[in-house]
C-alpha cells in the first residue's frame, strides 16, 4: 500500500511550483558610484526581477577589492536621514526589487583601491535559497545619470 502512495506523490511533484534559481533572476542597472577620493567606501544599486516560481531574498554580496559589502537602507527618522544595515530583502516570485538612491543600496566598506568611472566590478550576489550569481557592475560618475 505504501508503494502506490509514494508513486502518486512522485508523479504529482512536477505540478508543484518549481523552485527559483539564480538563473531565474533578471538583474539590470547594476552599478556603483565612483568612490570619493580618500574615502574607503562606495555605494551600489541594482534592480532584480524574480521570474521564477519560488521566493528568494537578497541576503548578501561580495566583491574583490571590497572588504565588506552590506545591504543598507536610508530612511527618515524625525526629519533626519539615517542609514541602517538590513540583513535581507525579500524577493517573492513575480516581484521586482530595486536598490536605488534614497532607499535600499549596497554599501561597500574597506576599498582596496578607488572605484573609477568607466571601470566594472564583478559582484557576487547571494540570493539565499535561490543561490548566487556574479554580475558585472558598472562604475559611474555620480554626476551623470
Amino acid at each position: 500500500m505504501l508503494k502506490p502512495a509514494v508513486l502518486s506523490l512522485l508523479l504529482a511533484a512536477p505540478l508543484v511550483a518549481a523552485p527559483t534559481l539564480a538563473d531565474d533572476l533578471a538583474v539590470s542597472d547594476a552599478h556603483f558610484r565612483e568612490s570619493i577620493p580618500g574615502q574607503p567606501r562606495a555605494v551600489g544599486f541594482l534592480t532584480v526581477a524574480n521570474r521564477g516560481g519560488g521566493d528568494c531574498a537578497l541576503v548578501g554580496a561580495s566583491a574583490p577589492g571590497i572588504e565588506r559589502l552590506e545591504i543598507h537602507e536610508h530612511r527618515h527618522d524625525n526629519g533626519v536621514m539615517r542609514m541602517r544595515r538590513v540583513r535581507s530583502l525579500p524577493l517573492p516570485a513575480g516581484d521586482t526589487l530595486t536598490l536605488a538612491p534614497g532607499g535600499y543600496h549596497l554599501m561597500g566598506f574597506g576599498l582596496s583601491a578607488p572605484l573609477k568611472a568607466g571601470a566594472t566590478l564583478a559582484v557576487t550576489l547571494d540570493f539565499g535559497p535561490c543561490g548566487t550569481r556574479v554580475e558585472s557592475f558598472a562604475i559611474r560618475d555620480p554626476r551623470q545619470r
